[in-house]
């Protein structure tokens, strides 16, 4: 099984957006995904932007961001094209799904902003 990674690019994008910086995360996204990976992107989202922030984040900001970050992805990207975006982002090849990605940590980061 392959575990989704918080990818260092939007670890990157999310230091670009976090930094600067409400919550209702969709419940009806268009894509499940497995349970588990569900729980391994949220583990790896937290450490990812509660590092990145620096302390700047409260917990409840870290939860709102990720719970979001994720909402947006499965609405936007079935569960196999996000496993192949991972994979492609951690070797540091191309994906046109990294503008997907991109978007929705926009999406997410401005929920933690409280401007949407």
């Amino acid at each position: 099984m392959l575990r989704l990674v918080f990818p260092l690019r939007a670890a990157v994008l999310l230091a670009l957006l976090v930094v600067t910086l409400g919550f209702a995360a969709t419940a009806d996204a268009r894509y499940s995904y497995p349970s588990s990976e569900k729980k391994a992107f949220m583990k790896s989202c937290r450490a990812s932007a509660t590092a990145v922030a620096n302390g700047r984040l409260t917990k409840s900001q870290v939860e709102r961001y990720c719970t979001t970050a994720l909402s947006c992805l499965q609405d936007r990207l079935s569960f196999s094209r996000l496993e192949k975006l991972s994979t492609k982002l951690s070797s540091g090849a191309k994906n046109p799904d990294a503008k997907v990605m991109t978007a929705c940590i926009k999406v997410a980061a401005a929920k933690v902003a409280g401007s949407k």
